[in-house]
């Protein structure tokens, strides 16, 4: 392509519209506790055999309680799951 007629194209504003391209790859979630070193499977468990509140079992192994990074990924995971269970 002529770099003239590129130019006269943005000059005459006559630009194709591109659709927009995100160059960052999306984050994924946890699926463990890193600190702790429990997945999210362990802890559902315990929540399920144990029949205790999440934040009962999250003071009782640590999970959470370091860094907070699985937390909102953890929530995610056990609102996942119940509602899997409810089907």
């Amino acid at each position: 392509m002529d770099f003239y007629f590129v130019f006269d194209r943005l000059r005459d504003g006559m630009t194709e519209t591109l659709p927009a391209l995100s160059c960052r790859p999306q984050p994924r979630a946890m699926r463990a506790c890193e600190c702790a070193g429990l997945s999210f499977h362990e802890i559902a468990c315990r929540i399920e055999a144990e029949g205790l509140a999440l934040d009962e079992v999250l003071t009782r192994t640590g999970c959470g309680r370091t860094c907070t990074a699985c937390v909102p990924d953890l929530r995610a995971f056990l609102a996942n799951r119940s509602a899997r269970s409810e089907r």
